[in-house]
Order: structure tokens, then C-alpha cells, then sequence
């Protein structure tokens, strides 16, 4: 009796704060609806299985019962069990609306509900604990402790973990003083490693896990990297003319013609967690990478790609790890995690640049970012941090609150390119790999450590 009295409260609540007229979103209509909405709405249906049942319907009719869904190529008993109480079948014999009823308001009207296995019911009403439910200045998930709502992850966890990460961002706003006067005029992420700059050995990394879209947060003085990413027609045309085959090829392979390169012009320096923040418009409801070409990694498969395999494993966050001295966690993010996998923690705390005998570890935060589109909305609202700033480390502790957060050791050998040191390391060691220049760079250091020997 108890319990059906929370559940009644818990609807009176809900429905008090809807705007007048307001709906929670229905199920989605097998026989109408669009590929893009079967593939965003339905649970294990990507745009290949939503195209298929979109054909299926235009081939054979409507359909007039889920189990019709079975005879889809691709389409199994899991998923339909999965979104069997997220469908709906009108246009197929469905009963016409009783007499009085108004009609229901069109889906734009209605506030949005994600896959069936994100909702529970309780008795007339569904309750979302993942939706964005908008009343006033509210917008968020809604938060009840009692057994008519999921856990607000688990509604979303198998919802977030089937999307395929496309969209990478690169935030490439800062000035890079510790190479002035270098970087006066030109952004730090063209500075080159043997002959490719920083910022594409990022996208490449990028591209080599999957990302399409690519999202470049700059500021002032940044241009070269937008120009280094456009065609330069005259110069391919130069190239061709001269014979120059391999280079053009090389020019011409910098952005493959599948991916979209997108420049977002951060106003004004509040860091990090802004930069990313300014990237909402262009990567909207989805999970994306973040990475910082500061962080240059060597590794057999791409880190942004290790980072993938591990967040459609367990579909929270990830955020890329390694262990540092003691004496340099004022430098880096740094968590708190137990062990999950020989590789993989989940995070219980994070603290951006502790001084050394204040560091929940030395497991520090660099550069690379898997992240779940609820990021932004903490963002949004955490205000300014250490320095003024908006840090990401803040938006990530206070989306732990919400949802698992993962860190990931991964494989590789990183390189600190954002300080002189760590720079020039990576040009020695990637000139040493370089396939027409390693031999003799070898054979180069080879003699002038054996003339430093002899005059020391």
C-alpha cells in the first residue's frame, strides 16, 4: 500500500510540473514512422535495420503485429522483446479514438522518451529517467528513489553503448605561451613532428576510430589549421604538373572524403570545459572524442580507438589514464577509480590539479576522452573553477553523480608536446621510425653521441 501511495505521488509530481497540454512522448508507430526515427527511437535498431523495416512496410503493406517485425532481415526475438512496449501499430486495424477524445498532439508538440528499455511504467502514466523533461526553467533528468523509475543509468546505459562514435573534437583555442615566441602567429598544433603537424597526427587517430565529423573549437590567431585542412586546388594543380605524384597523393589523403571537417570559434578563453561546451551544436545528442593534440600517443591501434572498444563494453564515459610521479599531480587531472579489468577502473573521484600530498592517486587524466552527450548539461551549469575557468574535470566529477565513469590505461607511449622537452623526444623518436629519414637520423645520432664521448 505503501509503495502505490510513492507511485501516485511520484505521478502527481511529474505531471504538475508538464507545461499545460503537455504529453510524455508515445511509442513510436511501426507504420509511419521514418527511418531516422525508428533508428534514434527504437532500441538495437541502427539506420541499416530502420531503412530495412522502412522498405519491409512499403513492400508488403503495414505491419499488424510486432511479431511481423521477425520477418526484417537482421531483426531477432531480442530486439523486438527489447521494444515490444515501444511500439505502436496505428494505421493497421488500431481502434479509432473514443468519441470526445481529442486527438493526440503531433510528436513535436510532446515531450521526446528514449527506447523502451529505458522506461518503466507506473499504472496510467510513463515515467523517464533519462528524458529531458522541460517545465519553467527544469530540464534534466528527473531523480526519485523509489522502484517505478530505473537507476538513471541503466535506463540509458544499452541506449548510449549501441551508437557508433562519429564525431571527434578538438579543442585547438589555447595560445601555446610555453613556445613563444614560436606561437606567436602560429597555433602550437601546426608545429610539426618530421614533417606532419600535431593537430594531424590527432585527426588521424581520430579517423582511425571511426570518427566522420570533426569538430575543431578555435580561437584567434588559428587559421593555419583551418587552411591546413582545406583543399589548396593551385598547389594540387602545381604538384601535378611538376610529376609530383606521391606528394599530391599525400596532400590530397589528408581529410578522406567521407569525413567533414567543423570549425567553431570559441569568443573567449574560459578553458577547457567551455571549449568543449561550444561543441554542442555540432555533435548534439550523442557520444563523442575528445582529444587534445598536446598528447601526442604512440600506439599499434589508435588510443581513441582502445577507448571505443572499452565504452561499448561497459557504455559509460571513458577517460584515458596513465600513472605519474607524485611530484606531478598538480599538473593533470587525477582519479580515484577501483579496478574493473586489467586496464579498465571505475572512477570514484576526480580532482583537477592537486597538490601532491592532497592526490587521491597518481592515475592522472590526458588527453583523450570518450564522453556521453550529458556532459554539456554539466557544463552548463558548474560555473567557473580553478584559474576562472570552466574545467572539464569539474563537468566530468559532477557527471559522476549520475552515471559510471571509466578510466582506461591505455597502450602506448605518450608524449607531453606541449612542453619543449616532451616535444623534441617525439621528433627524435618518430624521425628515428620515419620510413626514408630513420636509417640515416640513426646513423646520424649514432656519431655525434660518439664525437660528444670523445670531447667529454
Amino acid at each position: 500500500m505503501q509503495d502505490k501511495n510513492i507511485r501516485t505521488l511520484v505521478q502527481g509530481l511529474i505531471l504538475s510540473l508538464l507545461p499545460a497540454g503537455a504529453a510524455l512522448a508515445g511509442p513510436v508507430n511501426l507504420n509511419s514512422a521514418d527511418a531516422a526515427t525508428l533508428a534514434r527511437e527504437l532500441d538495437g535498431i541502427g539506420p541499416a535495420k530502420a531503412q530495412a523495416i522502412v522498405e519491409f512496410r512499403q513492400k508488403n503493406g503495414p505491419f499488424r503485429s510486432p511479431e511481423d517485425l521477425l520477418q526484417v532481415d537482421g531483426i531477432g526475438e531480442r530486439v523486438l522483446e527489447q521494444n515490444r512496449g515501444n511500439i505502436r501499430l496505428n494505421g493497421a486495424g488500431a481502434a479509432p479514438a473514443a468519441a470526445g477524445k481529442s486527438a493526440p498532439k503531433p510528436a513535436s508538440s510532446r515531450l521526446r522518451r528514449p527506447p523502451a528499455a529505458d522506461v518503466k511504467t507506473c499504472g496510467a502514466r510513463t515515467v523517464t529517467s533519462g528524458a529531458s523533461l522541460r517545465a519553467g526553467r527544469m530540464e534534466g533528468p528527473l531523480r526519485y528513489p523509489v522502484s517505478c523509475v530505473f537507476s538513471r543509468w541503466s535506463a540509458q546505459a544499452g541506449w548510449i553503448r549501441s551508437m557508433k562514435i562519429r564525431t571527434a573534437v578538438f579543442p585547438v583555442a589555447g595560445r601555446g605561451t610555453r613556445f613563444l615566441p614560436a606561437t606567436k602567429a602560429s597555433p602550437k598544433e601546426m608545429l610539426p613532428i618530421v614533417d606532419k603537424p600535431l593537430i594531424q597526427y590527432a585527426v588521424e587517430e581520430a579517423l582511425q576510430a571511426g570518427a566522420e565529423k570533426l569538430v575543431f573549437v578555435t580561437g584567434s590567431a588559428k587559421r593555419a589549421i583551418e587552411d591546413h585542412f582545406d583543399p589548396d586546388h593551385e598547389l594540387e594543380q602545381e604538384l601535378a604538373t611538376k610529376g609530383r605524384e606521391h606528394t599530391l597523393n599525400t596532400l590530397r589523403g589528408i581529410v578522406p572524403s567521407y569525413a567533414s571537417c567543423i570549425f567553431i570559434r570559441q569568443a573567449y578563453p574560459l578553458g577547457l570545459g567551455h571549449a568543449v561546451l561550444c561543441s554542442r551544436p555540432a555533435v548534439g545528442d550523442e557520444p563523442f572524442f575528445v582529444h587534445l593534440a598536446d598528447d601526442l600517443i604512440d600506439a599499434e591501434e589508435a588510443c581513441l580507438g582502445q577507448m571505443a572498444r572499452v565504452f561499448e563494453r561497459y557504455g559509460g564515459s571513458v577517460l584515458g589514464v596513465q600513472t605519474v610521479k607524485p611530484e606531478e599531480t598538480d599538473k593533470y587531472g587525477i582519479v580515484a577509480a577501483d579496478a574493473v579489468d586489467e586496464r579498465v577502473s571505475r572512477v570514484r573521484r576526480i580532482v583537477e590539479k592537486p597538490k601532491p600530498k592532497d592526490a587521491p592517486s597518481t592515475l592522472a587524466v590526458v588527453g583523450r576522452y570518450v564522453l556521453t552527450p550529458a556532459i554539456y548539461g554539466k557544463l552548463e551549469t558548474i560555473g567557473r573553477g580553478a584559474g576562472g575557468e570552466i574545467q572539464l574535470t569539474d563537468g566530468i566529477a559532477a557527471l559522476l553523480a549520475d552515471e559510471p565513469i571509466f578510466a582506461y590505461a591505455f597502450e602506448g607511449k605518450r608524449y607531453d608536446c606541449g612542453s619543449k622537452l616532451g616535444y623534441l623526444e617525439a621528433t627524435v623518436e618518430f624521425a628515428l621510425k620515419h620510413p626514408q629519414l630513420g636509417r640515416k637520423f640513426a646513423d646520424y645520432l649514432t656519431r655525434r653521441v660518439a664525437a660528444g664521448l670523445e670531447n667529454s
